[in-house]
């Protein structure tokens, strides 16, 4: 059996590691937040290739490939956000 020192020891740590795992889960929260506002913001950093692109008239296959991966650029970006906002959901609903 455990002594009363080796108790109130373990009692303290395990209230330490909650409030890590606590912590922990406050950092991941941010650090997702920040993730977010990232993949937001990537049209405003390629806004001018985006611009480009969607300037192009479909004539070859640079353009066209271009276009291409325009289109399912932003699809993936969309999903992420969609995926980034339910975890996020996930985190306000948990109380973080």
């Amino acid at each position: 059996m455990a002594t009363n020192y080796q108790v109130t020891k373990a009692i303290a740590e395990f209230y330490a590691d909650l409030d890590q795992a606590d912590d922990n889960m406050t950092t991941k929260k941010s650090n997702i937040e920040t993730l977010r506002a990232r993949v937001a913001n990537l049209p405003s950093q390629y806004s001018d290739e985006i611009t480009t692109i969607g300037g192009y008239a479909p004539t070859g296959a640079r353009e066209t490939l271009a276009q291409d991966d325009l289109v399912k650029l932003t699809a993936d970006r969309t999903a992420l956000l969609a995926r980034i906002d339910a975890v996020l959901a996930e985190f306000a609903t948990q109380g973080f």
